[in-house]
């Protein structure tokens, strides 16, 4: 990760809890605010499936996804991880106050292969990372290693001009 995002993430984590309060209803609007919910809903993989997954949240940030993808399939094993010590420890307060939730979080650079023994993963998500690194496919090929065969990745790929 490019040290002046590293930077900007850790003096500003996404989102701070001045917008996202952390406490009891911070995951209320979280189902209708993932984009990625409709169209899990539609294909049935990942969204709201009764099976037990296991779920990584590739640069959680400060956890909301991460809470909801588990909040949204019970019984999931979710892993968050980031780069931004500052940005995890506000995922691991939200953590605190959710309930019932098998969620963790990890300090990762996803830059550099996954630590061995995390996957594999039957769902991937990655949002909002590749538009801020030089070489996104480094990326992606570190997450496909540990992608269970069966599995997905849901990427997002912003425009360069959104850099």
């Amino acid at each position: 990760m490019r040290d002046a995002v590293r930077e900007q993430y850790d003096a500003f984590p996404d989102p701070s809890p001045s917008l996202v309060p952390i406490g009891s209803s911070q995951l209320d609007r979280m189902d209708d605010g993932l984009h990625f919910g409709w169209s899990w809903h539609r294909y049935r993989y990942a969204y709201r499936r009764s099976d037990a997954l296991r779920i990584l949240d590739a640069g959680c940030g400060t956890g909301l996804t991460t809470l909801t993808l588990a909040r949204l399939n019970p019984g999931s094993t979710v892993i968050g991880l980031d780069a931004s010590a500052p940005s995890l420890d506000l995922a691991k307060q939200r953590l605190a106050v959710a309930r019932d939730l098998d969620v963790s979080f990890l300090q990762h650079d996803l830059e550099t292969p996954m630590p061995g023994g995390l996957g594999p993963f039957d769902f991937i998500v990655c949002r909002r990372v590749l538009g801020q690194v030089d070489d996104p496919g480094v990326i992606l090929k570190h997450l496909s290693r540990g992608l269970d065969h069966r599995g997905l990745i849901l990427a997002t790929f912003p425009a360069r001009g959104g850099r």
